[in-house]
């Protein structure tokens, strides 16, 4: 007995992969920090990763970020240089440290990301990428990785194959 289920037969495209409008709005939000360096690259909880790009801003409480602010939170990532891993999430947390301040004063050449998979690569210069791929165990439970923003807003990559950008206070 075959049984099919036609409400995923159905399934709004927009659900399998981001559509064209997508991949705009979400470039034009990215786009000011392209050419920018970033600074404070830490390894935070778990493997999480975090990157500043713009004016420091001073948050209270003896904590500060940039302007811009990248968070790659629940989403396997490894870093290359040259098309070589340095170090990827699932590797132990002293050869994170070792190597993920490398990003720190290199400047955001692109970005990248594909519709079908939200597998993002930003591209820094030296030849050093972060390339960051959804974790499919987690896929329909946590966002992949957040992108705060000098207006006050934040686009948010996942769960699942959407996206979302709105004020960061509702987060």
């Amino acid at each position: 007995l075959l049984v099919i289920n036609l409400d995923l037969i159905r399934m709004d495209s927009k659900k399998l992969k981001l559509t064209p409008n997508d991949l705009v709005e979400i470039s034009n939000i990215i786009s000011p920090v392209v050419g920018q360096n970033a600074w404070g690259v830490k390894l935070g909880y778990g493997s999480f990763i975090t990157a500043n790009f713009g004016s420091l801003i001073d948050l209270g409480d003896n904590i500060s970020s940039g302007e811009w602010h990248l968070w790659v939170r629940h989403a396997y990532w490894r870093l290359e240089k040259e098309n070589q891993v340095l170090v990827a999430s699932e590797d132990d947390r002293e050869n994170i440290e070792k190597y993920v301040s490398v990003i720190s004063g290199l400047k955001l050449d692109t970005f990248e990301i594909n519709p079908s998979t939200l597998e993002t690569i930003f591209s820094f210069s030296e030849g050093v990428k972060v390339v960051i791929t959804p974790t499919s165990y987690l896929q329909d439970k946590y966002d992949y990785w957040l992108f705060f923003t000098a207006t006050g807003n934040v686009l948010t990559i996942g769960p699942g194959i959407k996206f979302s950008y709105e004020n960061a206070g509702k987060t």
